[in-house]
């Protein structure tokens, strides 16, 4: 078995790494963007999957149907990162992904699931 980490840790440097992109992006600093891509992938195939399945928790049964929109976000994600729009990246990245993983951990933080431990994956 691998490295593993706290999921509540890696929701929050996912959110701060959103925050850090979106600035690249408004100050045009495209490579620098570019040089974060991988973290980012990283940190989405480290989170999604967690965040997907945690709806099938008991405490989480009110808002389980919001398990499908987690799907569909890492599509728009994954999409918007392979066009050249800074401005749909920025509303992407930022003002929808962000924006709801800060409410999303808001609303598991205090939950057993925000401690459990989350396999990091291997990196080339």
């Amino acid at each position: 078995m691998g490295q593993t980490c706290r999921f509540g840790d890696v929701l929050q440097e996912l959110i701060d790494l959103l925050e850090k992109m979106t600035g690249q992006l408004m100050m045009n600093r495209m490579d620098d963007f570019k040089d974060e891509i991988t973290e980012l992938s990283r940190l989405l195939e480290m989170s999604f999957p967690a965040i997907i399945s945690s709806y099938a928790d008991e405490k989480l049964k009110d808002v389980s149907a919001d398990a499908g929109y987690w799907s569909e976000q890492l599509g728009r994600i994954i999409d918007t990162l392979n066009m050249d729009d800074k401005f749909a990246r920025i509303d992407v990245l930022y003002q929808e992904t962000r924006a709801n993983l800060i409410g999303y951990y808001e609303m598991i933080k205090d939950l057993p699931l925000a401690n459990q431990m989350i396999e990091v994956p291997e990196t080339a």
